[in-house]
């Protein structure tokens, strides 16, 4: 479909008119109803690439046929913020490598990229900006990914869920990142107690998912207690967990929500709204009444 009709020109219309138009169209993701671009005017051409590589954000998550030429594509788009390319298993590293050209990138989603390797996150650590990536499922990433990741000073939140290789090693990478507030370790089973130990030197952590994480005991829980910012933690199918790990949950001031039922009552946590210790089987009635 040719949204202009077949042949349109934008020549007589001003460069902002044009600019607002191919905007509207390319966020309704009907810019390529442009009828192959070949039929504008140069000018308009010129007008269209120039709106394409304004953009800020760019969310193709789930377009399963995309290839590294797409991140080549919109790595031209200077002001780039935040990308998803979650689900777009055909990725490899080389699309981080062309994102690593945009200064301004944020936020990253590698979500489910099944080829992506170490050197995506290599790639990635050369954005100054980075806040924010998401490598859920990566399966290949191993701790060299974390160690990468761990040189973004503004790094605010990871997500290396499902990446089963990963070990307590990653963990004391990321602690090396001052500003770090979320951390999701789910299913990382090769991780211990050790994990917790390096996260709790994060100032600002707010929010760690282990669930899955079936090592951790309630030392994890302990080391964990010494964060101060703490919200939110998942220790669900952490099945070494007692009602010690309540006690030490007691005492964390900020904490909001966890993830079971088991110590729906921490009594003592103030700021308490909800708790999952899901499948947890070591707990008793006793972790309620801390």
């Amino acid at each position: 479909m040719d949204p202009l009709g077949r042949g349109a020109s934008l020549f007589h219309l001003s460069d902002s008119c044009v600019g607002q138009i191919l905007n509207y169209f390319d966020n309704k993701g009907f810019l390529h109803g442009f009828a192959n671009l070949h039929r504008l005017s140069r000018r308009s051409r010129r007008l269209a690439d120039a709106a394409f590589c304004m953009r800020q954000a760019v969310d193709a998550s789930g377009c399963t046929l995309l290839k590294d030429a797409a991140a080549a594509r919109f790595a031209r788009c200077t002001a780039l913020q935040s990308v998803n390319f979650g689900g777009c298993d055909k990725l490899t590293y080389r699309a981080a490598e062309h994102l690593a050209r945009c200064a301004c990138l944020q936020s990253v989603n590698f979500g489910e990229c099944y080829k992506l390797t170490d050197r995506a996150a290599e790639h990635l650590a050369r954005c100054a900006a980075l806040q924010s990536v998401n490598f859920f499922d990566c399966g290949k990433l191993t701790d060299r990914a974390a160690e990468h990741l761990a040189r973004c000073a503004c790094l605010q939140s990871v997500n290396f869920g499902d990446c089963y290789k990963l070990t307590d090693r990653a963990a004391e990478h990321l602690a090396r990142c001052a500003c770090l507030q979320f951390v999701n370790f789910g299913e990382c089973y090769k991780l211990t107690d050790r994990a917790a130990e390096h996260l709790a030197r994060c100032a600002a952590l707010q929010s760690v998912d282990f669930a899955g994480c079936y090592e951790l005991t309630d030392r994890a829980v302990e080391h964990l207690a010494r964060c101060a910012c703490l919200q939110s933690v998942n220790f669900g199918q952490c099945y070494k967990l007692t009602d010690r790990a309540a006690e030490h949950l007691a005492r964390c001031a900020a904490l909001q929500s966890l993830t079971d039922r088991a110590a729906e009552h921490l009594a003592r946590c103030a700021a308490l709204q909800s708790v999952d210790f899901a499948d947890c089987y070591e707990l008793t009635d006793r972790a309620a009444e801390s």
